[in-house]
């Protein structure tokens, strides 16, 4: 039974995890919003490609067509740090290209995955989130009790009875509870509604990363005009980290393919995925 227990607390924690992470990646992977790519294309699979790889490559395929794919570097660098040729690959697809005939698109120029950070503030989130889940299971039991090996499993069952919110719990005549059980209360202060405040704080910090300005009207009455300004101004930077490269590649590719592609922020796709964070209601509009 221990096992099973320890089993299942691990596949809550790694949901826990994997919750928080996909809530972030879903919006880091919705902030930028492709126009006129051809329609052998997918936009999604780009963004995925930067946000995992950091990178991804553009080409033209003689059979297939135009193709954004994942990147990797298909020879020594140059004096650049660059390669002069790349292969890009994908599921049964792997093919070499040159700089003359494929263009790099970075996610930014470190050329890292977004998923980097997105995993560090996850993980955050996630400590917080189960300390909140256990303070409040906590107010519900704060008692240890004392008994013999014995009495165990007949204290066991009369408190799953009690976890499971039963309005009665029916005992044997012959149960003691004065000779059985000896309590002491633990008395665990109910920190909840602080680690709520701190999981805000984090939600806000990452946003921010994702050049998405969240800052609360409260909080902003409070700040003096030019803190107001810094911190929109430092958010626009971390959007534009994301977004100029973008931009760039989209330059060389209508340059070297005679394309009109075009990126920009997507205002209204992150307007709808960011009201699904609905403890947050104070995250109101985006960094441009």
């Amino acid at each position: 039974m221990k096992n099973k227990n320890d089993f299942l607390s691990m596949l809550s924690n790694n949901a826990i995890f994997m919750d928080w992470y996909n809530r972030l990646k879903l919006i880091a992977i919705s902030i930028a919003k492709w126009e006129n790519l051809p329609e052998t294309c997918d936009a999604r699979f780009l963004e995925l490609s930067l946000f995992d790889y950091g990178k991804a490559i553009f080409v033209k395929d003689s059979s297939l067509g135009f193709l954004n794919l994942n990147v990797t570097w298909g020879s020594e660098l140059n004096v650049y740090n660059l390669p002069d040729n790349y292969l890009a690959f994908s599921i049964n697809y792997s093919k070499m290209y040159d700089k003359d005939n494929s263009v790099l698109i970075l996610n930014n120029l470190l050329m890292r995955p977004t998923s980097n950070t997105i995993q560090l503030y996850a993980k955050r989130l996630y400590d917080i989130q189960t300390a909140q889940d256990t303070n409040v299971i906590a107010q519900k039991t704060p008692v240890l009790l004392q008994c013999s090996n014995n009495e165990r499993l007949t204290l066991e069952n009369l408190y799953k009875k009690y976890d499971g919110n039963m309005p009665f719990i029916f005992a044997n005549r012959s149960f003691n509870v004065d000779n059985m059980i000896g309590c002491i209360k633990t008395d665990a202060p109910f920190v909840a509604d602080k680690l709520q405040q701190l999981k805000l704080d984090v939600l806000n910090e990452v946003l921010s990363f994702l050049g998405i300005n969240n800052a609360n009207t409260e909080k902003k009455e409070r700040l003096i005009q030019d803190e107001v300004n810094a911190n929109n101004e430092l958010i626009n930077i971390y959007m534009d980290t994301f977004i100029d490269p973008r931009k760039e590649a989209c330059e060389k590719i209508n340059k070297m393919f005679n394309l009109n592609v075009s990126v920009d922020v997507n205002k209204n796709m992150l307007s709808k995925l960011l009201n699904e964070f609905n403890n947050i209601p104070y995250v109101t509009e985006m960094g441009v």
